[in-house]
């Protein structure tokens, strides 16, 4: 994880300032602005991992149905199909309009029925999620 700093000047009391990113004699100084988007950055990607591994076994199960055995499960994937699919989540939560097959780029006109198909079920099943989750 990259740690951040905005330069921007913060005001620690009275005749105190830290400039965020600046060296003081603790290290560098991050604001507590950046500290706290770290901090939702990085549950937001423990979130995107959970719904990622949601995603990927329903449409698991859509292949199953459909007698595709090829789709592993969640535990047997290595961690950077993993961290693909969470980024892939990730994509879809930051931009809610985003068509379900934008992320394939020029490959979604070779994309089959099925492949389309699982494309939209994975794309509704984490807008779902983040809706439900928005509730609470």
């Amino acid at each position: 994880m990259t740690t951040t700093y905005c330069g921007e000047t913060e005001r620690l009391g009275p005749g105190q300032k830290a400039v965020c990113g600046q060296k003081t004699p603790d290290g560098l100084h991050q604001c507590k602005h950046c500290a706290q988007r770290e901090v939702d950055d990085e549950q937001m990607r423990k979130a995107a991992l959970s719904v990622a591994r949601v995603a990927h076994e329903v449409c698991g199960a859509l292949a199953v149905s459909r007698g595709d055995y090829s789709s592993k499960p969640w535990e047997s994937l290595d961690s950077v199909d993993q961290q693909q699919l969470q980024s892939r989540v990730m994509v879809f939560l930051n931009n809610p309009g985003l068509h379900p097959t934008a992320d394939m780029g020029n490959a979604v006109a070779t994309l089959s029925a099925d492949d389309r198909a699982a494309a939209y079920v994975f794309h509704g099943v984490v807008h779902a999620i983040a809706r439900e989750q928005s509730r609470d």
